[in-house]
């Protein structure tokens, strides 16, 4: 129900948002508030004002979020789910392998099979079904699956064997090519290697050449800056003489370092080289 006021006149109930009674057509007391687009009391707004709206929250208006958040919840446990999975599989990957190649030779051995029952590439022997399926999983675990019914044809029936089971024999057995790929894979790895390891050997020899060469020319710097700072003490008439330049390379053409004297003083000294090579020097006060 909306909020009453009386008439001062009748004293009759009218709604706020009324401007003359109802009963009697007086003008309301408040009426000339709402004509002046202002309410006569705080708890009530105008009906010119626009009343804020607020969000309340049901079941249903919370009902999309909390399908959103379970889907992407459910897809974040998927994908953790599949990490750890695939963790554990890294983790028991040569475990795997023995297990089923252990598998395979007792099969194997426990079905007859043994190297000359199939015309087909393979045609190998329990330990040599092992010894593929070990190196080479992914191809030859099938390949024996694949083999298993003919091999319990021949179990029940030996005179199979003889027979055409297989297709026609190849040249080359593949435990040979089990082999032989390992070799092959052998070979071009330590090849890899040493192509690789004399690559880094010569980066390696080139390195310690430049910074033999560095160190040569510092020491050669060094040297001559410390004949050049004789030479000028000499012609200023001082008699100590420099015993020592240590230099630090900033750039190819800058050195900054610390000269030492025979009077026990030391002193900072910078070095410019020109494009000629020739070395300008300025010594200050040691700390500058």
């Amino acid at each position: 129900m909306p909020a009453m006021g009386k008439c001062t006149i009748c004293g009759a109930d009218n709604p706020y948002r009324k401007l003359n009674c109802d009963s009697c057509g007086a003008q309301l007391p408040w009426a000339t508030a709402i004509l002046s687009k202002t309410s006569p009391f705080p708890n009530t707004p105008s009906p010119t004002q626009a009343v804020p709206m607020q969000w309340v929250p049901t079941v249903q208006g919370l009902a999309p979020h909390v399908g959103i958040v379970a889907a992407w919840s459910a897809l974040a446990f998927m994908f953790w789910l599949l990490v750890l999975i695939a963790e554990i599989l890294a983790l028991f990957t040569p475990v795997i392998l023995l297990g089923s190649a252990i598998w395979v030779i007792f099969d194997a051995s426990r079905l007859g099979a043994r190297h000359g029952q199939l015309r087909g590439f393979f045609d190998l022997s329990p330990w040599q079904w092992g010894f593929c399926c070990f190196m080479f999983s992914p191809v030859f675990f099938p390949a024996y699956c694949l083999s298993r019914p003919l091999y319990q044809k021949i179990a029940t029936n030996p005179q199979l064997a003889a027979s055409s089971l297989g297709i026609a024999r190849p040249k080359v057995n593949a435990v040979w090519l089990v082999v032989g790929l390992i070799a092959l894979e052998a070979v071009g790895t330590m090849v890899v290697l040493t192509v690789t390891g004399a690559g880094m050997h010569d980066e390696q020899v080139a390195q310690q050449q430049q910074i033999r060469e560095s160190q040569d020319k510092r020491a050669n710097l060094e040297e001559n800056l410390k004949a050049s700072i004789n030479s000028d003490l000499q012609k200023r008439g001082e008699t100590r003489t420099c015993t020592r330049v240590v230099l630090i390379k900033e750039t190819d053409r800058y050195y900054k370092g610390v000269t030492e004297y025979s009077d026990n003083t030391r002193a900072n000294v910078s070095v410019e080289l020109d494009e000629d090579g020739r070395a300008m020097y300025e010594t200050g006060p040691l700390g500058q």
